[in-house]
């Protein structure tokens, strides 16, 4: 009743302004009202004889709120009112068009059904309620964008659902209309990662809220999928190498289920797991064994319950490339001792590596071994990065540090950090402290903690593997007649007692010392783009000389020759294929981003490269690399794929200045999409938060009018309420003017 009369809401009345709009003739206007004013008052006086004072006081007093009030009509007064507005735009609507749509939503009903009913532009049920109040904008997004006009069908066959490109373009693309609020409905099934992080961040920043609407049974049925596999794109021939395999299911807690790997349709591994809680990710490793060089194919499959709701997302495929070269390794002693003879031993039977052995006999001589010309090493251990960068691993024995000078000390950092080569520290009597590196350079490549040193020290010390040991392929030494193969291995002598690793360091092997101390035995860590290794031990060959080890035992042959691949592993060649897509869908393009590096492993700029890309039926196409505008050394392409099948990209120098790179691509017709099938209300959830949106069920979408026009941008706005045709001034005048008629009837004065 008060907002009628007012014509406002009091509470806007009370905080705003009042203004009068005065004119020049307002002022004159007023001076006529004073006169009649007066004139009126004068013309009471001759009914002076006939009225009381009183009668007069009231009449009077009538009649001047009367005109009052006319002359602050017509002054228009208006309240002034500092409030807020909506900044104008559309809505967009977001709607999932990929595969995963075509799953159940419960109730006998599909998540595209329920997106078609609610959603479909022009014709939904929510969309009839947003399109009354908004201007609205849809889109339907899977592995790309595109606006639906009103009455358009979506297809619901996409093989992703690339929300941040969708999100990026609604925020980038050109449109006559900003957009001021976003909706989206999905099964948040949808790719996590920078890409969308970096655009809910820029939606965060312009004040657009994105309003999630989920579709998808919360119940969800059982299902058991393959989240990921983890492997290196690239394998020396006979390494020992670790699938890491990612699970993740529903309805089946506590269950047993099947894995099963195959390389080129041949079994190689089975394996039992324990399925637990719910959503749960369960991290299994799987150790593998490839001999036959060439690109494998490897397929992971999990075993299929009853009653899955999704089967193909229990299978994965892996395309890596099982390379049969050489690595080549140096190992350099400071003294002459068995450790050199036998190290090489246990190597010589592996094709794959050649050990090259520099010790130095007496000042300023030394003797070598494995060397391919009279020219390497002529000089002794190198000093120069180039003679250095041609090996892939550095074994560095007992060598007292003042044997390295700072200019070879310098080299070795960088043979790690840049180049990306391994180097072991071994222990000797003049190595780690004892050999005076506590204040070297290479006592921060270390991954151990160096203490003052312990000349004194001399223990013979049992070898055990750590939990990390345990569960890293490098030292899976192989089991002999059901024992521990740890347990079987004799006590090896320890004169370096590191008692602690640096943070970021993973400690593999440890022993105890006789007061029941723990010691670090070996450690390693990643040191820029290598690895860093400490073995403090010094005489290894213990495992393979002892009167209790077997002449046939190979735990130390074993040991060796994996612990010298794993150190070369992370040795890039000077041409590299970078981290890149390794799924995809027919349609898509995908990119190739390649690295070059000169002879001292710096970012080569102006490199001629050519890449080829072979799709399943044979066909070669060739591309031009374009350097990357971001980073140097970096190349760049990309080249649509439409078969299904693996594809393989081969990039080469065309003056044939460096070595071939290769990477491969499997497109599948479902490319990831029933990766992630499940209902990922979470997902949803957290996208709503993070740009300050809310999430509801599709059941619940009927109220995202309210939602959307709390979170709609706001800016500062003046306005100007007019008051003059208020009905509450309208009912004073009108009452008063009937007042003064009544008590002139009543004393007889009209």
């Amino acid at each position: 009743m008060l907002e009628w009369l007012f014509k406002y809401d009091p509470d806007v009345l009370w905080r705003g302004t009042l203004e009068l709009a005065w004119p020049a003739w307002g002022y004159v206007l007023a001076l006529g009202v004073l006169a009649v004013t007066v004139a009126w008052v004068l013309g009471y006086a001759h009914f002076g004889a006939r009225l009381t004072r009183s009668q007069r006081v009231v009449l009077w007093g009538v009649r001047t709120a009367l005109l009052g009030l006319l002359l602050l009509v017509l002054l228009r007064p208006t309240v002034v009112v500092d409030t807020e507005e909506p900044v104008p735009g559309s809505v967009a609507v977001l709607l999932d068009d990929s595969r995963s749509m075509s799953l159940p939503a419960g109730a006998g009903n599909t998540r595209a059904g329920r997106v078609v009913d609610d959603f479909a532009p022009g014709s939904g049920r929510v969309s009839a309620l947003l399109e009354t109040r908004y201007d609205v904008r849809y889109l339907g997004f899977s592995d790309g964008v595109e606006f639906l006009p009103s009455g358009a069908q979506l297809s619901f066959s996409g093989g992703r659902s690339d929300l941040a490109s969708a999100l990026t373009r609604l925020l980038h693309g050109a449109s006559a209309r900003p957009v001021t609020a976003v909706v989206l409905v999905s099964d948040g099934g949808f790719e996590s990662g920078p890409e969308l992080e970096r655009a809910l961040l820029e939606l965060r920043a312009a004040g657009v809220a994105v309003h999630t609407v989920g579709v998808g049974d919360a119940q969800g049925g059982t299902d058991l999928q393959l989240d990921d596999v983890r492997l290196p794109r690239s394998v020396l021939r006979g390494d020992a190498l670790e699938a890491n395999v990612l699970l993740r299911h529903q309805g089946l807690a506590g269950r047993q289920a099947s894995l099963v790997v195959e390389v080129d349709s041949a079994i190689v591994h089975e394996q039992t797991v324990i399925l637990p809680a719910d959503r749960e990710r369960l991290r299994v490793s799987l150790p593998l064994n490839l001999e036959t060089p060439g690109p494998r194919e490897l397929v992971f499959r999990a075993e299929l319950f009853p009653g899955e709701s999704v089967a193909e997302n229990n299978e994965l495929q892996r395309t890596i490339e099982v390379r049969d070269h050489r690595i080549n390794v140096l190992h350099f002693e400071g003294e002459p001792r068995f450790e050199v003879k036998f190290l090489r031993r246990a190597v010589s039977e592996d094709d794959n590596i050649r050990l090259v052995s520099l010790v130095r006999t007496a000042e300023n001589k030394y003797y070598r071994l494995g060397v391919e010309d009279g020219s390497e090493l002529a000089e002794g251990f190198p000093s120069d990065e180039s003679e250095l960068f041609r090996y892939d691993a550095l074994v560095i024995g007992s060598v007292e540090a003042t044997l390295l000078s700072p200019d070879q000390q310098a080299a070795i950092r960088a043979f790690v950090e840049r180049r990306g080569g391994g180097v072991l520290f071994l222990g000797g009597r003049h190595a780690f402290a004892e050999g005076g590196y506590v204040a070297t350079s290479l006592a921060g490549v270390m991954p151990v903690e160096l203490s003052p040193a312990a000349n004194g020290f001399r223990q013979q010390v049992r070898v055990r593997p750590t939990p990390a040991g345990l569960r890293d392929a490098l030292l899976s030494i192989g089991l002999e007649l059901g024992m521990d193969p740890w347990d079987r291995l004799p006590s090896l002598t320890v004169v370096n007692p590191l008692r602690a690793a640096k943070p970021g360091a993973a400690v593999l092997l440890e022993g105890l010392d006789q007061a029941g101390e723990p010691l670090v035995l070996l450690a390693t860590q990643r040191y820029g783009r290598g690895t860093s290794a400490a073995l403090a031990v010094q005489n290894t060959w213990r495992w393979q000389m002892h009167a209790d080890m077997p002449l046939t035992d190979r735990s130390h042959e074993i040991f060796w020759q994996q612990l010298l691949r794993g150190l070369a592993r992370p040795a890039a060649a000077r041409l590299q294929v970078e981290d890149g897509p390794l799924r995809a869908v027919p349609g898509e393009s995908v990119g190739l981003v390649v690295e070059a590096r000169d002879e001292r492993y710096l970012p080569l700029d102006g490199a001629d490269l050519e890449a080829t890309l072979t799709d399943p039926l044979g066909r070669v196409s060739r591309y031009s690399l374009v350097p990357s505008a971001d980073e140097k050394g970096v190349y760049q392409a990309a080249a649509p794929v439409n078969e299904t099948g693996r594809y393989e990209w081969v990039v080469r120098a065309r003056d044939d200045s460096l070595p071939a790179a290769r990477s491969y691509v499997n497109v599948s017709p479902y490319g990831d999409e029933f990766r992630n099938s499940a209902f990922n209300d979470r997902a949803l959830a957290a996208v709503a938060e993070r740009t300050g949106g809310r999430y509801q069920t599709i059941d619940q979408a009927a109220s995202l009018v309210a939602g959307i026009e709390q979170s709609l941008a706001k800016r500062p706005v003046r306005e100007r309420l007019p008051l003059w045709d208020m009905p509450l001034l309208l009912l004073l005048l009108l009452g008063l003017a009937c007042a003064e008629w009544i008590y002139r009837r009543r004393w007889a004065l009209a």
